[in-house]
């Protein structure tokens, strides 16, 4: 690298040009590289890269659940109880209702 090229390479990097992901370049050297397709790294590789995914795709899946899950409860017990309660003017009206729960 020649003195100009390293002055504009820096003041780049200094007004926030050019951000360096070093993991995203990692990775990609390792995975793409056109000389170790026959090595044992690059199976293994591909199937951590594919355990992830189905890792999330589960996660997904798991909280989408969970979100149908609760609304089918509340839609329950909106079924039973309602929205709103309605009880007499008395003495006893806020016991009768902690009595309910």
């Amino acid at each position: 690298m020649n003195v100009h090229k390293k002055k504009s390479v820096i003041l780049a990097l200094l007004k926030g040009i050019i951000v360096l992901n070093v993991e995203y370049f990692i990775a990609k050297r390792v995975i793409f590289s056109k000389g170790d397709k026959g090595t044992i790294s690059s199976p293994i590789i591909k199937m951590a890269i594919a355990a992830i995914a189905v890792g999330m795709v589960m996660m997904l899946i798991a909280i989408a659940t969970g979100i149908g899950l609760q609304q089918k409860i509340r839609e329950k017990l909106v079924v039973f109880h309602g929205h709103i309660q309605i009880f007499d003017y008395g003495s006893n009206c806020f016991t009768s209702y902690y009595q309910t729960y």
